[in-house]
């Protein structure tokens, strides 16, 4: 089974990663409940000599719901496919400081 994503960098604050179809979804699916706008811009793209993966740089920028403001990053993935051009693995590393802030966990770090 594919393991998709992985967040290197969650600090414990944010899920560890997804395995399978349920778990991805539970995984994603709070996010959409508090946005209601995402952009990302991509500052760069390479493809990797194995032909199966990128890497990517960019930024992200939300809108939150309920009028709370934007909330932004910058981030670095790798996305891994399979032959027929699936996503079996999403790597993201994002700034988790940047991103407690923005969710108000700055109070949830662990010391």
């Amino acid at each position: 089974m594919a393991h998709l994503p992985l967040n290197p960098y969650h600090s414990e604050l944010f899920p560890k990663g997804a395995k399978g179809r349920e778990e991805i979804k539970a995984y994603w699916e709070p996010s959409f409940n508090n946005f209601d706008a995402m952009t990302f811009a991509i500052s760069e793209l390479y493809a990797m000599e194995d032909g199966d993966r990128v890497f990517v740089r960019y930024s992200g920028r939300v809108k939150l719901k309920n009028d709370a403001g934007w909330y932004e990053n910058d981030y670095y993935s790798t996305f891994r496919f399979n032959d027929d051009g699936d996503i079996l693995e999403y790597v993201e590393i994002f700034n988790p400081i940047t991103a407690a802030r923005g969710f108000n966990l700055l109070d949830k770090i662990v010391r």
